[in-house]
């Protein structure tokens, strides 16, 4: 606690910053950027020995949906844009039990299209399988799913968890929208 009071000027009673929703959030928005300046370091560290690194993180989606929500998360879609190459979000509405996927979905590339390179950075994950329910997402559901986060303006996408030994997703109906790419290294 001696830290966030000197450093970041918060009280030094914890029952104090846990009372007021502006010194929660605002404790919250310290720890995301010393969490984002610290992988900043690591980055830095890795490149001198590997300078084309790329990095990502992963997010929750709440954050972005509901940026107050940085308070449970440690997660700022704006700051993680700053600081990563890429913005992986878990694009999962299942797992979120949205009521309206489809609608939920839709809400996730436009408030991520709200950004400056929003979109450009974020790569959607979509689910391959429906935790709750302990189910395939349907071949038709998930196709459905990444066209519909393409035609929203989704330029990188991207899924989990990959079973390729009961070839879900469907290998043939991933293959058209993810071509191979072979380079010559």
């Amino acid at each position: 606690m001696e830290f966030s009071h000197q450093v970041w000027g918060l009280p030094t009673d914890f029952e104090k910053i846990h009372q007021s929703a502006d010194l929660r959030l605002q404790w919250a928005q310290h720890k995301t950027a010393l969490l984002a300046e610290f992988t900043d370091s690591l980055t830095d560290t890795v490149r001198y020995y590997r300078p084309e690194i790329k990095t990502a993180r992963n997010f929750y989606s709440l954050p972005l949906l509901k940026p107050y929500s940085e308070e449970w998360f440690a997660q700022s879609f704006k700051v993680f844009l700053q600081h990563y190459d890429y913005v992986a979000i878990e694009a999962m509405p299942f797992m979120e039990k949205a009521e309206n996927p489809d609608q939920w979905l839709r809400e996730l590339v436009q408030k991520a299209a709200q950004y400056p390179d929003g979109l450009k950075k974020m790569v959607f994950e979509l689910q391959s399988v429906d935790w709750e329910k302990q189910q395939k997402i349907p071949t038709k559901t998930f196709i459905g799913q990444f066209e519909l986060l393409k035609k929203q303006g989704a330029i990188h996408i991207g899924y989990y968890p990959d079973d390729v030994f009961q070839n879900q997703p469907d290998l043939d109906a991933l293959q058209k929208h993810f071509p191979v790419v072979v380079t010559d290294n």
